[in-house]
């Protein structure tokens, strides 16, 4: 998925703030990557904070997605599932 959005990054040393379309992303974000090209428009790449592993599950689970994810993700187009009885 690619779209032109508006970005704004501001570094301050070890702390900053990243906002795509004015929703700050930084504490979703586990480390972005930026390219410039000449005559082109810059290209983000955002590397959520997601942990990953080796599992196997067979059976129900409860899923929760941060605050932080989920902001940056809705930010993203994201539409969060439909809560209601039995589901959050």
């Amino acid at each position: 998925m690619s779209e032109v959005r508006a970005l704004r990054i501001v570094g301050r040393g070890a702390h900053g703030r990243v906002e795509l379309d004015g929703v700050e992303l930084q504490d979703g974000l586990l480390g972005l990557t930026l390219s410039l090209g000449h005559g082109q428009l810059p290209t983000l790449v955002l590397d959520p904070a997601v942990v990953a592993a080796d599992v196997d599950i067979d059976g129900p689970v409860e899923v929760s997605v941060p605050h932080a994810a989920r902001q940056m993700l809705v930010a993203l187009g994201w539409t969060p599932p439909v809560t209601g009885p039995g589901r959050s």
